[in-house]
């Protein structure tokens, strides 16, 4: 079973580095967005609509048989936002959308924009989260590199309208930590709410990016999901 594996803003293909599923049952296809690693000459889009269009054209001839989505943080809002084009163009859908660590799209944000915000409190925000290691914040130059991607990937996060009908008739499991400074467990609960199908919660130990210590038994949860129907 692939699943295809959507980072959290700013993050590529390394945000899943050393994800296994411990039999190898499922396999993990970490997506990488325009303008960052291989496609760094690609410009990096700012809408969410821009995004989908080229997930739609670069992963299309690949969504065949059965697949998964697992999205986290930001990932997770283009995992879903893919799954509804999908499912608009009547195409296969995956068999489950596996959801990290992101409120779900019929829950208003608590948090003002930062996107536009000045370097010294986007970065503050973003310390704040545990997204970026103390020697990147510590090098102008490494900082730098990341800042354009992390802006970019914010401004489709904050200028997203969610749709007025957000559900969708496939299986949903969604995962958070359960000491996520940005996202409430009810948050994620919420996600139960966008599916007409059937739907599991999961809360492991830590912050926003608990998910660097639990990749291991997220994978199973899903491969569990997968082998069978989920409670609501």
């Amino acid at each position: 079973m692939r699943i295809f594996c959507f980072p959290h803003a700013g993050g590529g293909s390394l945000a899943y580095r050393g994800w296994r599923h411990p039999t190898a049952a499922l396999d993990v296809i970490p997506v990488v967005l325009p303008g960052r690693e291989a496609l760094r000459e690609h410009r990096m889009p700012t809408r969410m609509t821009e995004v989908i269009d080229y997930l739609v054209g670069a992963l299309g001839p690949r969504l065949v048989g059965d697949y998964a989505f697992f999205g986290h943080s930001f990932g997770a809002g283009v995992a879903y936002e893919l799954t509804r084009r999908l499912h608009e163009q009547g195409t296969r859908l995956p068999r489950l959308l596996a959801v990290s660590g992101r409120r779900a799209p019929n829950r208003s944000p608590i948090w003002p924009p930062v996107h536009t915000a000045s370097d010294e409190t986007f970065l503050k925000y973003l310390v704040g989260l545990g997204g970026i290691p103390s020697e990147v914040v510590e090098n102008p130059a490494l900082l730098q590199a990341f800042l354009p991607s992390l802006r970019a990937d914010f401004a489709v996060h904050e200028t997203y309208v969610a749709p007025a009908n957000p559900s969708l008739p496939l299986p949903v499991s969604a995962f958070t930590g359960a000491q996520d400074p940005a996202v409430s467990v009810a948050d994620v609960l919420a996600w139960r709410d966008i599916t007409t199908n059937s739907f599991r919660a999961r809360v492991f130990p830590g912050g926003h990016f608990y998910l660097r210590e639990h990749g291991a038994a997220i994978l199973s949860a899903i491969h569990d999901d997968l082998e069978g129907p989920t409670p609501r």
